[in-house]
């Protein structure tokens, strides 16, 4: 082999190796380059993951809020209905005696005059409503049914009982069940005799009853 032959294999063989080494880098950096958008692309589907996991967290978070308000709002306007003011404890218990004294107005008239006379003034009758706390300015209502195997549920009545007012005893008259509506009175057998086929009569069948009282004169 000649020396001309000779230089231009060795000038070959460097110029290959400088390409090599100008190649090797650019396809380093290339594979970088790959496997920094690899790991952006990860990291960007993982953020999008995190977010709508925080987003459904807000949401459960937001319904789990509201349904606590309402059930506070709730829980206040059952506490409204049954603790009243002052002004309205008073103005349910006056409707209730005022229902009352309409629709049996016997227990101040003849009932009335009748235990003054025979007990010489010592005694009157008294009317009570029961459940009634002016502590708290609360009236219990009571649930009332026709017959005694609650077939027929008449509704919510203010239960009140007539009675013989003494210094030191009370004997009762009479009981009664005022709705809330302040539109029906019922008459209530609280002894449940034998001879009573219902818990409850309507005015006009207490009265034609053995159970409506009988004044002696």
């Amino acid at each position: 082999m000649g020396a001309k032959s000779l230089i231009t294999l060795v000038l070959s063989v460097l110029l290959i190796s400088i390409l090599l080494v100008s190649c090797a880098p650019s396809q380093a950096g290339e594979v970088e380059v790959q496997e920094a958008q690899g790991k952006d692309k990860v990291q960007e589907e993982e953020e999008m993951q995190e977010g709508q996991e925080a987003q459904e967290k807000e949401k459960v978070q937001e319904k789990e809020e509201m349904q606590e308000e309402q059930e506070v709002q709730e829980g206040q306007e059952n506490q409204s209905k049954e603790f009243l003011t002052e002004e309205e404890y008073l103005e349910e218990y006056g409707k209730i005696l005022r229902c009352l004294d309409e629709q049996v107005p016997e227990i101040d008239n003849e009932w009335w005059d009748y235990v003054a006379d025979k007990t010489g003034g010592e005694a009157h009758i008294n009317t009570r409503v029961v459940g009634d706390d002016m502590t708290t300015y609360s009236i219990e209502m009571f649930d009332v049914y026709r017959d005694y195997e609650k077939t027929e549920y008449l509704g919510k009545y203010y239960y009140v009982i007539v009675a013989e007012q003494w210094e030191d005893h009370r004997p009762a008259w009479a009981h009664f069940y005022v709705s809330e509506d302040f539109d029906e009175v019922l008459w209530c057998d609280i002894a449940m005799g034998e001879d009573s086929e219902y818990p409850v009569l309507y005015l006009d069948e207490w009265r034609n009853s053995d159970f409506y009282p009988k004044l002696d004169k």
